[in-house]
Protein backbone atom coordinates (compact mmCIF):
# COMPACT_ATOMS: atom_id res chain seq x y z
CA UNK A 1 0.00 0.00 0.00
CA UNK A 2 2.93 2.33 0.56
CA UNK A 3 4.41 1.66 -2.59
CA UNK A 4 1.15 2.69 -4.55
CA UNK A 5 0.62 5.90 -2.41
CA UNK A 6 4.45 6.44 -3.21
CA UNK A 7 3.92 6.43 -6.87
CA UNK A 8 0.66 8.33 -6.82
CA UNK A 9 2.74 11.12 -4.69
CA UNK A 10 5.87 10.79 -7.57
CA UNK A 11 2.48 10.99 -10.18
CA UNK A 12 1.46 14.27 -9.00
CA UNK A 13 5.15 15.38 -8.31
CA UNK A 14 5.58 15.05 -11.87
CA UNK A 15 2.07 17.09 -12.67
CA UNK A 16 2.71 19.88 -10.77
CA UNK A 17 6.37 20.06 -12.08
CA UNK A 18 4.47 20.23 -15.70
CA UNK A 19 1.95 22.88 -14.61
CA UNK A 20 5.10 24.66 -13.13
CA UNK A 21 7.05 24.45 -15.99
CA UNK A 22 4.20 25.85 -18.68
CA UNK A 23 3.24 28.54 -16.11
CA UNK A 24 6.07 30.38 -15.52
CA UNK A 25 7.27 33.74 -16.94
CA UNK A 26 8.83 34.52 -19.73
CA UNK A 27 12.64 34.81 -19.60
CA UNK A 28 13.64 38.06 -20.57
CA UNK A 29 16.95 39.87 -21.54
CA UNK A 30 17.05 41.47 -18.27
CA UNK A 31 17.60 40.02 -14.82
CA UNK A 32 15.17 41.16 -12.64
CA UNK A 33 12.47 40.13 -15.08
CA UNK A 34 14.27 36.71 -15.52
CA UNK A 35 14.51 36.03 -11.56
CA UNK A 36 10.48 34.65 -11.34
CA UNK A 37 11.44 32.32 -13.88
CA UNK A 38 14.32 31.28 -12.70
CA UNK A 39 12.37 30.25 -9.14
CA UNK A 40 9.93 28.61 -10.57
CA UNK A 41 11.87 26.42 -12.76
CA UNK A 42 14.18 25.79 -10.19
CA UNK A 43 10.82 24.69 -7.73
CA UNK A 44 9.99 22.87 -10.48
CA UNK A 45 13.20 20.69 -10.52
CA UNK A 46 12.92 20.06 -6.98
CA UNK A 47 9.86 18.96 -7.33
CA UNK A 48 10.72 16.75 -10.12
CA UNK A 49 13.60 15.69 -7.65
CA UNK A 50 11.43 15.04 -5.05
CA UNK A 51 8.86 12.63 -7.53
CA UNK A 52 12.08 11.04 -8.29
CA UNK A 53 12.87 9.63 -5.22
CA UNK A 54 10.05 8.52 -3.99
CA UNK A 55 9.50 6.52 -7.49
CA UNK A 56 12.90 5.04 -6.60
CA UNK A 57 11.83 4.04 -3.18
CA UNK A 58 8.48 2.68 -4.84
CA UNK A 59 10.56 0.53 -7.02
CA UNK A 60 12.21 -1.59 -4.80
CA UNK A 61 8.77 -2.43 -3.07
CA UNK A 62 6.90 -3.49 -6.40
CA UNK A 63 7.56 -4.56 -9.80
CA UNK A 64 8.22 -1.89 -12.57
CA UNK A 65 5.88 -3.25 -14.88
CA UNK A 66 3.28 -2.12 -12.41
CA UNK A 67 4.90 0.89 -11.27
CA UNK A 68 5.70 2.96 -13.77
CA UNK A 69 1.71 2.73 -15.58
CA UNK A 70 0.64 3.90 -12.40
CA UNK A 71 2.50 6.94 -11.88
CA UNK A 72 2.12 7.98 -15.19
CA UNK A 73 -1.25 7.21 -15.57
CA UNK A 74 -1.46 9.45 -12.40
CA UNK A 75 0.65 12.25 -14.26
CA UNK A 76 -1.74 12.14 -16.72
CA UNK A 77 -5.04 12.10 -15.30
CA UNK A 78 -3.46 14.72 -13.42
CA UNK A 79 -2.31 17.13 -16.30
CA UNK A 80 -5.76 17.00 -17.70
CA UNK A 81 -7.37 17.84 -15.08
CA UNK A 82 -5.43 20.67 -14.91
CA UNK A 83 -5.81 21.75 -18.24
CA UNK A 84 -9.66 21.34 -18.08
CA UNK A 85 -9.88 23.75 -14.93
CA UNK A 86 -7.22 26.53 -16.87
CA UNK A 87 -9.08 26.27 -20.00
CA UNK A 88 -6.98 24.07 -22.52
CA UNK A 89 -8.98 22.56 -25.41
CA UNK A 90 -9.01 19.15 -25.10
CA UNK A 91 -9.58 16.86 -27.93
CA UNK A 92 -11.86 13.72 -27.94
CA UNK A 93 -9.39 11.42 -28.69
CA UNK A 94 -6.81 12.51 -26.44
CA UNK A 95 -9.28 12.26 -23.35
CA UNK A 96 -10.28 8.35 -24.92
CA UNK A 97 -6.76 7.86 -25.05
CA UNK A 98 -5.45 8.89 -21.78
CA UNK A 99 -8.65 6.69 -20.56
CA UNK A 100 -7.19 3.84 -22.28
CA UNK A 101 -4.24 4.22 -20.42
CA UNK A 102 -5.70 4.82 -16.78
CA UNK A 103 -7.69 1.73 -17.94
CA UNK A 104 -4.28 -0.59 -18.32
CA UNK A 105 -2.76 1.09 -15.35
CA UNK A 106 -6.00 0.33 -13.38
CA UNK A 107 -6.00 -3.49 -14.74
CA UNK A 108 -2.03 -4.22 -14.03
CA UNK A 109 -2.35 -3.24 -10.50
CA UNK A 110 -5.39 -5.33 -10.13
Amino acid sequence: MLALLLLVASGTCGAVASVLLKSAPPVSDSISASVPAAITYAIAVIVYGVGFVMYAIALKRMPLSVAYPVMIATTMIEVYLWGLYSGEPLLLRGVLGAGLIALGAWLVVR
